[in-house]
């Protein structure tokens, strides 16, 4: 998880605990977000989310490895 405060932003980022960088997603989301370019990260591109369509996310999670979320 990744949290800007001054710009009221909080990231998590739900994987399936494959061979996946979960920091390496939140802080690319966060800079694209922000509009911050950084030759360490790369930028992903643009996805159109209909807010309809996240409400199917809420809930809690939990991985066998103990890490949980809950998602609002």
């Amino acid at each position: 998880m990744k949290v800007a405060k001054q710009h009221d932003i909080t990231i998590t980022v739900l994987t399936n605990i494959a061979d996946v960088d979960a920091e390496e997603l939140a802080i690319t989301g966060l800079y694209d977000t922000l509009g911050i370019s950084d030759k360490g990260v790369s930028v992903s591109p643009k996805h159109d989310v209909k807010p309809g369509h996240l409400g199917r996310y809420v809930g809690f999670y939990e991985s066998g490895e103990g890490q949980k979320v809950n998602m609002t």
